[in-house]
Protein backbone atom coordinates (compact mmCIF):
# COMPACT_ATOMS: atom_id res chain seq x y z
CA UNK A 1 0.00 0.00 0.00
CA UNK A 2 1.49 3.72 -0.71
CA UNK A 3 0.57 6.60 0.94
CA UNK A 4 -2.31 7.73 -1.18
CA UNK A 5 -4.05 4.07 -0.32
CA UNK A 6 -3.05 4.36 2.98
CA UNK A 7 -4.17 7.78 3.69
CA UNK A 8 -7.61 7.24 1.67
CA UNK A 9 -7.95 4.00 3.69
CA UNK A 10 -7.21 6.11 6.96
CA UNK A 11 -10.02 8.42 6.19
CA UNK A 12 -12.02 5.76 5.31
CA UNK A 13 -11.86 4.66 8.88
CA UNK A 14 -12.29 8.05 9.86
CA UNK A 15 -8.80 8.18 11.05
CA UNK A 16 -8.58 11.88 9.44
CA UNK A 17 -5.88 13.11 12.42
CA UNK A 18 -4.13 9.78 11.45
CA UNK A 19 -3.71 11.55 8.08
CA UNK A 20 -3.50 14.39 8.01
CA UNK A 21 0.44 13.62 10.04
CA UNK A 22 1.26 10.52 8.66
CA UNK A 23 3.33 11.91 5.76
CA UNK A 24 4.95 13.91 8.59
CA UNK A 25 5.12 11.57 11.15
CA UNK A 26 6.68 8.92 8.76
CA UNK A 27 9.76 11.36 7.66
CA UNK A 28 10.02 11.43 11.77
CA UNK A 29 10.39 8.17 12.67
CA UNK A 30 13.02 7.73 9.62
CA UNK A 31 15.18 10.47 10.81
CA UNK A 32 14.86 9.85 14.44
CA UNK A 33 15.18 5.53 13.98
CA UNK A 34 11.87 5.33 15.52
CA UNK A 35 10.56 1.77 16.75
CA UNK A 36 7.04 1.03 15.27
CA UNK A 37 5.79 0.77 18.19
CA UNK A 38 6.57 4.44 18.93
CA UNK A 39 5.39 5.43 15.15
CA UNK A 40 2.25 4.01 16.18
CA UNK A 41 1.94 5.83 19.52
CA UNK A 42 2.55 9.21 18.48
CA UNK A 43 0.12 8.16 15.18
CA UNK A 44 -2.83 7.31 18.02
CA UNK A 45 -2.22 10.31 20.05
CA UNK A 46 -2.39 12.41 16.82
CA UNK A 47 -5.80 11.37 16.00
CA UNK A 48 -7.30 11.53 19.98
CA UNK A 49 -5.68 14.71 20.25
CA UNK A 50 -7.52 15.92 16.90
CA UNK A 51 -10.91 14.24 17.96
CA UNK A 52 -10.72 16.02 21.23
CA UNK A 53 -10.03 19.54 19.42
CA UNK A 54 -12.86 18.54 17.19
CA UNK A 55 -15.40 17.51 20.04
CA UNK A 56 -14.79 20.60 22.05
CA UNK A 57 -15.18 23.07 18.68
CA UNK A 58 -18.38 21.43 18.30
CA UNK A 59 -19.46 21.46 21.77
CA UNK A 60 -18.76 25.53 21.92
CA UNK A 61 -20.48 25.88 18.62
CA UNK A 62 -23.44 23.76 19.79
CA UNK A 63 -23.45 25.80 23.01
CA UNK A 64 -24.25 29.35 21.14
CA UNK A 65 -22.66 31.64 23.32
CA UNK A 66 -24.04 35.08 22.72
CA UNK A 67 -19.87 36.46 23.20
CA UNK A 68 -17.79 33.50 22.62
CA UNK A 69 -14.68 34.74 24.07
CA UNK A 70 -16.13 35.20 27.64
CA UNK A 71 -14.09 33.36 30.13
CA UNK A 72 -13.21 33.69 33.83
CA UNK A 73 -10.04 34.95 32.77
CA UNK A 74 -11.62 37.97 31.16
CA UNK A 75 -14.03 38.63 34.10
CA UNK A 76 -13.27 41.86 36.22
CA UNK A 77 -13.83 40.73 39.81
CA UNK A 78 -12.27 44.18 40.97
CA UNK A 79 -15.12 45.85 39.50
CA UNK A 80 -17.78 43.90 42.04
CA UNK A 81 -15.58 43.45 45.40
CA UNK A 82 -18.66 41.42 46.85
CA UNK A 83 -18.32 38.51 44.37
CA UNK A 84 -16.40 35.44 45.81
CA UNK A 85 -14.02 34.56 43.62
CA UNK A 86 -13.44 31.28 45.23
CA UNK A 87 -17.08 30.12 44.66
CA UNK A 88 -17.08 30.99 41.14
CA UNK A 89 -13.76 29.37 40.46
CA UNK A 90 -15.66 26.09 42.84
CA UNK A 91 -18.06 26.39 40.08
CA UNK A 92 -16.60 26.43 36.84
CA UNK A 93 -14.95 22.97 37.93
CA UNK A 94 -18.56 21.94 37.67
CA UNK A 95 -18.60 19.64 40.81
CA UNK A 96 -22.39 20.85 41.92
CA UNK A 97 -23.48 19.75 38.42
CA UNK A 98 -22.13 16.25 39.28
CA UNK A 99 -23.55 16.56 42.50
CA UNK A 100 -27.59 17.83 41.43
CA UNK A 101 -26.46 20.72 43.35
CA UNK A 102 -28.11 25.08 42.14
CA UNK A 103 -26.30 27.85 41.83
CA UNK A 104 -28.22 31.31 41.49
CA UNK A 105 -26.75 34.61 40.54
CA UNK A 106 -28.80 37.47 41.65
CA UNK A 107 -28.19 41.06 41.11
CA UNK A 108 -28.92 44.27 38.66
CA UNK A 109 -28.13 44.49 35.07
CA UNK A 110 -25.00 44.59 34.24
CA UNK A 111 -23.08 42.94 36.97
CA UNK A 112 -21.49 39.90 35.31
CA UNK A 113 -24.29 37.38 35.39
CA UNK A 114 -24.46 36.54 31.81
CA UNK A 115 -20.71 36.61 31.74
CA UNK A 116 -20.18 34.49 34.79
CA UNK A 117 -23.23 31.57 33.00
CA UNK A 118 -21.30 32.12 29.67
CA UNK A 119 -17.50 31.92 31.62
CA UNK A 120 -19.05 28.95 33.71
CA UNK A 121 -20.09 27.54 30.54
CA UNK A 122 -17.05 26.97 28.33
CA UNK A 123 -15.48 25.84 31.98
CA UNK A 124 -17.57 22.91 32.46
CA UNK A 125 -17.43 22.04 28.68
CA UNK A 126 -13.81 21.41 29.23
CA UNK A 127 -14.95 18.77 32.06
CA UNK A 128 -16.90 16.76 29.40
CA UNK A 129 -20.70 18.58 29.50
CA UNK A 130 -22.70 19.59 26.88
CA UNK A 131 -24.46 23.46 27.30
CA UNK A 132 -26.36 25.07 25.36
CA UNK A 133 -26.40 29.19 26.09
CA UNK A 134 -29.86 30.78 25.55
CA UNK A 135 -31.43 34.25 26.72
CA UNK A 136 -34.91 33.84 28.54
CA UNK A 137 -36.85 35.36 26.36
CA UNK A 138 -35.77 33.57 23.52
CA UNK A 139 -36.09 30.59 25.47
CA UNK A 140 -39.76 31.39 26.84
CA UNK A 141 -40.43 32.05 23.69
CA UNK A 142 -39.70 28.88 22.54
CA UNK A 143 -41.15 27.23 25.33
CA UNK A 144 -44.48 29.31 24.80
CA UNK A 145 -44.52 28.18 21.00
CA UNK A 146 -43.81 24.43 22.22
CA UNK A 147 -47.29 25.05 24.52
CA UNK A 148 -49.08 26.29 21.82
CA UNK A 149 -48.34 23.59 19.41
CA UNK A 150 -49.02 21.31 21.86
CA UNK A 151 -45.84 19.35 20.80
CA UNK A 152 -42.57 18.60 22.33
CA UNK A 153 -41.00 20.58 20.44
CA UNK A 154 -36.99 20.04 20.77
CA UNK A 155 -35.35 23.66 21.29
CA UNK A 156 -31.72 22.48 22.02
CA UNK A 157 -29.81 18.98 20.37
CA UNK A 158 -29.20 18.41 24.47
CA UNK A 159 -32.47 17.96 25.88
CA UNK A 160 -36.57 19.72 25.37
CA UNK A 161 -35.84 20.83 29.45
CA UNK A 162 -32.32 21.77 29.63
CA UNK A 163 -31.77 25.37 29.61
CA UNK A 164 -29.58 27.78 32.21
CA UNK A 165 -30.17 31.63 32.09
CA UNK A 166 -28.12 34.39 33.82
CA UNK A 167 -28.89 38.47 33.55
CA UNK A 168 -31.41 39.92 36.16
CA UNK A 169 -31.61 36.59 38.39
CA UNK A 170 -29.94 33.57 37.64
CA UNK A 171 -30.46 29.70 38.47
CA UNK A 172 -28.10 26.68 37.83
CA UNK A 173 -29.62 23.76 39.06
CA UNK A 174 -30.21 20.12 38.41
CA UNK A 175 -32.79 17.37 37.80
CA UNK A 176 -32.03 13.43 37.93
CA UNK A 177 -33.07 12.06 34.69
CA UNK A 178 -32.14 8.88 33.23
CA UNK A 179 -29.88 10.56 31.11
CA UNK A 180 -28.29 12.85 33.39
CA UNK A 181 -29.36 15.75 32.29
CA UNK A 182 -28.73 18.61 34.14
CA UNK A 183 -31.42 21.55 33.85
CA UNK A 184 -30.18 25.27 34.96
CA UNK A 185 -32.77 28.07 34.77
CA UNK A 186 -33.40 32.02 35.28
CA UNK A 187 -34.49 34.65 33.40
CA UNK A 188 -32.58 36.16 31.08
CA UNK A 189 -29.69 34.46 29.62
CA UNK A 190 -28.89 31.26 29.41
CA UNK A 191 -26.70 27.90 29.72
CA UNK A 192 -27.48 24.03 30.46
CA UNK A 193 -25.21 21.27 30.30
CA UNK A 194 -25.47 17.21 30.04
CA UNK A 195 -22.15 15.62 30.50
CA UNK A 196 -22.14 12.75 28.34
CA UNK A 197 -22.88 8.86 29.72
Amino acid sequence: MNLVELDRALRQLRLSGMAAVLETRLRHAQTEKLTPIDLVSMLVSDELLRRQDRLLERRHKQARFRDPDRSLDTFDFDFNKKMNRALIHELATGRFIAQREDALFLGPPGTGKSHLAQAIGRAVIQQGYRVLYREAHTLLEELADATLDGTAKRISPISPACRCSSSTTSACGSCRTPRRKIYWKSSCAGTSARRRS
